[in-house]
């Protein structure tokens, strides 16, 4: 385990209400929601500020509050006052929820996050009753990275490829929305596929690059395709036609318009995590 010598920063951003009616949106997570200490995405409010630029741009409001901590899971903000203040600080209508990214995996611990997933749902839905969950899937390491084994084998810390990683993210967040939309039916959570788009992106767009230089955090290209497939989850709308001209991203309309196609394929084949009726096949 590495030992840090000093406490993890604690992030949080309020953006402002536009005029009129708005969705209000509180974001939780760590560097894969406001991007790491060197790239221009912090600066600018990460992946929620791109999230309510992009619903400005598709003429949709969105009034967000982020509460992230660099290299944290969901328990610890479970254990913070701030995130509790958070939660209690205005009447959401969604929750995002953003998981360490192995700990959904067999390297991690997927009971516990199914179970810090349950406690977050609880607690917001006990501040806002009509809030929903969105869980933010995040994506697989690529091959460079040092969790992925070299020999193409799985061992106990490290996967045999980024695709078996990818399964085990999609499968474990897909539980954890499950379990919680059984606890209270009627589609109170949905999971915003962004793991998903990331693959999709690499396999149909080689040239394009999603990931950061540490095979770890995304690119600026990465980032945006968070935001476009957050984008269309929450408001159940293609991103085809977002604005891409925004605060710390440098990105041509071309590889836009690729980036916007792939989250609109992955947002339009959104599953549902409803428990099916006696009468449902």
């Amino acid at each position: 385990m590495t030992t840090r010598s000093t406490l993890p920063t604690l992030i949080v951003f309020l953006c402002l209400s536009l005029p009129g009616w708005s969705e209000n949106v509180l974001f939780v997570g760590n560097s894969y929601t406001i991007g790491s200490r060197s790239e221009p995405i912090a600066s600018a409010g990460g992946v929620p500020k791109y999230v309510e630029d992009i619903a400005a741009s598709k003429g949709k409001a969105l009034t967000s509050q982020t509460v992230a901590v660099r290299s944290q899971d969901l328990a610890h903000h479970l254990e913070q006052p701030a995130t509790q203040e958070a939660i209690q600080a205005a009447a959401w209508d969604w929750v995002v929820l953003q998981e360490l990214s192995t700990k959904p995996t067999r390297v991690g611990d997927p009971d516990g996050f199914f179970a810090d997933a349950m406690t977050f749902y609880e607690r917001a839905r006990a501040s806002s009753p009509n809030a929903k969950v969105l869980l933010y899937q995040t994506w697989p390491r690529p091959a460079e990275s040092s969790y992925i084994n070299a020999t193409g084998k799985p061992s106990a810390k490290k996967f045999e490829s980024s695709e078996e990683m990818l399964r085990e993210v999609v499968d474990n967040y897909a539980e954890a929305a499950r379990r919680i939309e059984g606890a209270e039916p009627g589609r109170q959570v949905l999971v915003a596929r962004v793991g998903e788009a990331f693959a999709l992106a690499s396999a149909k767009y080689p040239h394009l690059v999603v990931y950061g230089k540490d095979s770890h955090h995304a690119s600026p290209d990465g980032y945006y395709l968070a935001a476009l497939v957050i984008y269309g989850t929450l408001f159940s709308d293609s991103p085809v036609g977002a604005s891409h001209e925004l605060p710390g991203l440098s990105i041509d309309a071309d590889t836009a318009r690729s980036l916007q196609e792939i989250a609109a394929a992955v947002v339009a084949e959104a599953p549902s995590y409803e428990t099916p009726t006696s009468g449902d096949q």
